[in-house]
C-alpha cells in the first residue's frame, strides 16, 4: 500500500495533529513549527494528491500468490545461473547461441529434462526473498523458501562479490513463520542450519526471536508458564544467543554487555515474565537487577529520524513518498524499540529501577514517537501491531514442539 485509504477529511486531521505535535513537547527535536501558511498549503496539496495517489494505490495491489510466485522464480532463475558450468553459461544464456543450443539436444542430468535456452539480466533484487517469505500462504511455501535461503547461502558473491542475504531476511522468515503459526519450526530449521547462515546474522535477528517468542507469544498465551521456573525461561533466552551468534553460556552477559540493544531485549522480556507470571516476581527482579548493571547505555544506538520527517512537510505538501520509504526502512528497528519501550514502561513504575527505566526511556522515546508520526501521516498500519496481531501461536502444548526444536539443534562437536 502507497497511500492511506482513510478520507480526505482524516488526512487533513492528520496532518494538524503533526503540526500540533510539532509545536509540543520536543517531538521533533530541532524542527521548525509549522506557519499556518504553511498549513493550509500543504492541506491543498495534499487534496490535490489524493485522488492520484488513490489511483496508484489500486494498480499496486496484486495477488500475493502471484507475487509469490514471479519472486521465487526470480530467485530460482538467478541460482540456476550460478549453478551452470561457465561453459555452458554461454550456450545456454546469450541468445545468439540458442540455435545452436537446441540443435545439441543436451539435457540436464539431474532433472533428467533437455536444456532449452533461458534468460538472465544478471541481477537479483534484495527484495526478491522478501517477497517470497512475507507472501507465503502456507508452510509448505515457506519450506520451499528456507530451501531457497540455504541455496543462497552458498552462493553468497551473486551477483557482484557481495553477499546476497542480509539480517531483514532472517527477520521477515521469523515474521512470516509466526504468522503462519510456525515459528517454532523457523526456529528449527534456522538452530540447525545455524553453521550455514551463521555469517548473515547480526544481533537483529535474536532481538526480534525475543520479541515474538517472549512478548508475542506469551501476551498470547502461547506459553504454558505454569510449569516454566524462571531459570527455564531465562534458558530460553539464551537459546538464540548460543546458537546464532555462538556465545557460550559462560559468555552470555557479555554480549548482553556489548550489544546493548539485546540486553534491553533480555530484559524487556523477564519484564513480560513477570507481567504474566507475578509468583516470580521477586527472583526475576534481582536478574534485572543484575542485568540492568551489564547494559552500557552510552553505546546505544537509536535511529534519528526527527530532521527527516520535518523536512518531509512543506509549503507544497506531504512528501508521501519520502516518507513510506522512511517508515519502510526503520520498521524493525521500530518493532524492537517499541518492545523495549512497553516494558520498560511498566519496568519506571518499580520504584527501584525508576531511575534506569526511566534513562533507557529517555534515550529511545524520541525515535518511537518520530516512527509513529510517520505511521498517522500515511496511513500505514502501525507495524508493531500489525505483527502482534497476525502472529498466530498454538496452545500452550505448542511449547512442547518449541523445547524439542531447542534440544535437537545441540551444540556442535
Amino acid at each position: 500500500m502507497i497511500v492511506s485509504k482513510s478520507s480526505r477529511t482524516s488526512q487533513v486531521l492528520k496532518i494538524i495533529m503533526f503540526v500540533r505535535t510539532q509545536s509540543s513537547a520536543k517531538a521533533l527535536s530541532g524542527a521548525s513549527r509549522l506557519s499556518s501558511r504553511q498549513l493550509f498549503h500543504s492541506i491543498a496539496a495534499l487534496q490535490q494528491q489524493e485522488a492520484a495517489a488513490a489511483v496508484a494505490e489500486n494498480a499496486s495491489q496484486r495477488n500475493p500468490a502471484e507475487v509469490y510466485q514471479e519472486s521465487y522464480k526470480e530467485l530460482t532463475n538467478a541460482l540456476n545461473f550460478y549453478k551452470t558450468k561457465k561453459g555452458l553459461r554461454e550456450l545456454i544464456y546469450k541468445p545468439k547461441n540458442a540455435h545452436k543450443l537446441l540443435s545439441m539436444e543436451l539435457y540436464d542430468e539431474e532433472a533428467g529434462v533437455r536444456l532449452t535456452p533461458q534468460r538472465f539480466d544478471g541481477s537479483i533484487k534484495k527484495s526478491a526473498f522478501n517477497k517470497v517469505v512475507l507472501n507465503s500462504s502456507s508452510y509448505e511455501e515457506l519450506q520451499k523458501a528456507e530451501k531457497l535461503l540455504l541455496e543462497l547461502a552458498k552462493y553468497n558473491k551473486l551477483p557482484k562479490k557481495e553477499h546476497y542475504l542480509v539480517e531483514e531476511h532472517f527477520v521477515n522468515l521469523l515474521i512470516a513463520g509466526a504468522k503462519l503459526n510456525k515459528l517454532p519450526h523457523v526456529l528449527t530449521f534456522l538452530y540447525s542450519n545455524n553453521l550455514a547462515v551463521l555469517r548473515f546474522l547480526s544481533f537483529e535477528v535474536v532481538e526480534v526471536i525475543h520479541v515474538l517468542n517472549n512478548i508475542f507469544k506469551i501476551n498470547a498465551n502461547g506459553v504454558d508458564l505454569s510449569a516454566l521456573s524462571l531459570k527455564e525461561f531465562i534458558e530460553k533466552l539464551n537459546v538464540p544467543i548460543k546458537k546464532l551468534r555462538r556465545y557460550k553460556p559462560k559468555n552470555i552477559e557479555n554480549a548482553l554487555s556489548v550489544e546493548p540493544r539485546v540486553g534491553l531485549t533480555y530484559i524487556a522480556s523477564i519484564v513480560n515474565y513477570i507481567s504474566a507470571k507475578p509468583k516470580s516476581k521477586n527472583a526475576a527482579e534481582a536478574r534485572i537487577a543484575e542485568l540492568l548493571k551489564l547494559v552500557q547505555l552510552e553505546k546505544l544506538t537509536v535511529p534519528d529520524i526527527s530532521k527527516n520527517l520535518a523536512s518531509y512537510v512543506t509549503e507544497s505538501g506531504i512528501k508521501l513518498q519520502q516518507l513510506l520509504s522512511l517508515n519502510a526502512r526503520h520498521q524493525i528497528d521500530y518493532l524492537i524499540f517499541k518492545a523495549i519501550h512497553e516494558q520498560f514502561t511498566k519496568l519506571a513504575e518499580v520504584e527501584t529501577f525508576k531511575n534506569e527505566a526511566t534513562a533507557v526511556l529517555s534515550k529511545i522515546t524520541p525515535f518511537v514517537s518520530d516512527f509513529e508520526q510517520t505511521v498517522k501521516l500515511t496511513g500505514k498500519q502501525n507495524f508493531y501491531e500489525k505483527v502482534s496481531q497476525e502472529s498466530k501461536f498454538g496452545k500452550p502444548n505448542v511449547e512442547k514442539e518449541e523445547v524439542a526444536a531447542e534440544e535437537g539443534a545441540k551444540e556442535e562437536k
